[in-house]
């Protein structure tokens, strides 16, 4: 069945031609829905099983337009899993170890350079940080338990000599207690 639009413009007495301009398919797309005899029957379930399956399948196939204006994946965009979250990408801009080109390719040349800033990201440096940093740290627990053990001889031995003193006090206190006894029973 025709479309009003295109009735229109064939009643005028019109060519072929003016079939079909374009604003002529367009009114015609307006008022009548672009379906398929395959399409529609897609939608009432009367299509063949291979019809069904090319349908589902061909979303995932690449068209031949994609091909020219989607980016080179990477090697992690070649991967079968959907979702590469968990892996960081360090040429990608929003992951969190993300470098610049400058610092991704930094020679080792230019980087020890006599003429070159300090770097605490060179790897070098960052391996001798870390060193310096575990014996830093095993020096000062070192430091720390003579300390301790210092403080435990101390509080040790003025223990000890608190109670050597009290023992002379109580053996003076005897003495002087038992020399009283001893005047009272021969007065």
């Amino acid at each position: 069945p025709a479309s009003p639009a295109s009735r229109a413009c064939s009643s005028g007495g019109g060519s072929q031609a003016s079939l079909g301009s374009p604003m002529s398919r367009t009114g015609a797309t307006i008022a009548a829905p672009g379906f398929s005899a395959s399409q529609a029957a897609l939608l009432t379930g009367q299509a063949r099983v291979s019809d069904i399956i090319r349908a589902r399948c061909s979303a995932w196939k690449p068209h031949k337009s994609e091909l020219y204006t989607t980016p080179a994946k990477t090697r992690y965009g070649m991967t079968v899993f959907p979702d590469t979250r968990h892996i960081t990408e360090a040429s990608m801009p929003l992951s969190a170890s993300y470098l610049h080109d400058g610092e991704r390719f930094k020679t080792t040349t230019s980087a020890a350079s006599l003429f070159a800033t300090p770097d605490a990201r060179h790897p070098q440096t960052e391996d001798a940080i870390r060193k310096h940093a575990q014996r830093e740290y095993r020096v000062e627990r070192i430091r720390e338990r003579q300390r301790e053990l210092t403080e435990k001889c101390w509080a040790a031995n003025q223990a000890a000599q608190e109670f050597d003193q009290l023992k002379i006090a109580r053996k003076a206190l005897n003495l002087l207690n038992y020399e009283r006894k001893c005047k009272m029973a021969c007065a």
